[in-house]
């Protein structure tokens, strides 16, 4: 494979002279402006063509492979050219909206939000309210209505279902549970935990010691078919349940319980990418609600706020330490923080 460059005036000029001269067999590596460069062409393109087209097949492989890296590195070079001509058109494109918005894209940005979201909200902000966003509290105050509209939140202490932790393993649902319970028991709930999990026993040892502690009723099996009686027995009225984290165990016993309430735990650290291949795996099993774990552990907290948009579910509550109290129920001035501040729950001796 040989790399070759021409200079010309045009990039019309320049293909046609590299078409009439090699063919159509020629890959175009990159193109470029080279302004008041080296060469008084204003355009260069760079191409690659094959040394010898009349190869044997055994001779093939390392060609392709040449090729294929060939088309990596312009694939590379453009995406690094769009985005610099995204920056571009961003940075004029702002240029006409009120200097709170500009602030505010900024702000997310540098927090971890998606850009292209980032940039969605802050033009529905400028749609809604147009010069009135001149005015930071106005501003301020728009923005957490537009979070209301995008991120839907639900109120576990107002929820009279039963209520089923699920996720995967090591997402913090043991913990979610303790959390949850103290809560809702310190609301004035009448609460009790059910715990099944054929797998890790240990489990029980933990809720154990939490129950005998805050004096929250538990129930704990290794059975599934003992589920029914302890979901629906005689006890607290407010059931919630902790499932193994195996998650073919979790999808056959969710389908059971169709009146429960489902709630899908992540930590905050988790990649949009596994989020969705776990809710894949549970099939036709959604979520009623999300619940973010570990939030302190994260530096910006931007991306969470991203994962919840786009997997559309409403998010219920956030876990920001390892005590009972460290719990933060979702609502609009939790979400602004979250979106807008370098994480106000960080842990103190990683910012030391």
């Amino acid at each position: 494979m040989r790399i070759k460059k021409f200079h010309c005036n045009t990039i019309r000029e320049g293909i046609d002279e590299i078409k009439l001269k090699y063919g159509h067999d020629v890959f175009i590596v990159d193109v470029k402006n080279n302004g008041s460069g080296f060469s008084d062409k204003k355009c260069e393109i760079t191409i690659a063509m094959e040394d010898n087209p009349e190869l044997r097949d055994d001779e093939m492989g390392p060609v392709r492979k040449r090729i294929e890296e060939t088309w990596d590195a312009f694939l590379t070079s453009l995406r690094h050219q769009v985005n610099a001509l995204e920056s571009g058109l961003l940075v004029d494109r702002m240029k006409g909206y009120p200097l709170p918005l500009r602030v505010f894209l900024d702000k997310m940005v540098a927090n971890g939000l998606d850009r292209t979201l980032a940039i969605s909200i802050i033009s529905e902000m400028y749609w809604e309210i147009g010069k009135l966003a001149e005015d930071s509290f106005k501003a301020n105050v728009f923005l957490k209505h537009i979070l209301s509209k995008r991120i839907g939140t639900v109120d576990l202490e107002e929820m009279d279902d039963h209520i089923c932790i699920v996720g995967p393993t090591g997402s913090g649902k043991t913990e979610v549970v303790k959390k949850l319970a103290a809560k809702l028991k310190e609301g004035g709930v009448d609460v009790s935990i059910v715990a099944y999990d054929p797998i890790r026993k240990g489990t029980y040892d933990e809720l154990m010691s939490f129950s005998k502690d805050e004096k929250i009723p538990l129930s704990f099996t290794i059975n599934d078919h003992d589920l029914p009686f302890m979901i629906e027995g005689n006890g607290a009225k407010r059931k919630i349940i902790d499932l193994t984290g195996h998650s073919e165990i979790q999808k056959a016993i969710l389908k059971r319980f169709t009146d429960v309430k489902k709630i899908l735990v992540f930590q905050a650290s988790t990649r949009y990418e596994s989020i969705k291949t776990y809710c894949h795996t549970l099939g036709d099993v959604k979520p009623s609600g999300l619940i973010v774990t570990k939030l302190d552990e994260e530096e910006e907290l931007g991306h969470v706020v991203c994962n919840i948009i786009r997997l559309n579910y409403p998010v219920c509550m956030f876990t920001s330490g390892l005590g009972l109290e460290d719990v933060l129920f979702a609502n609009e001035d939790v979400l602004f923080r979250m979106l807008l501040e370098k994480n106000p729950w960080k842990k103190r001796e990683l910012l030391q």
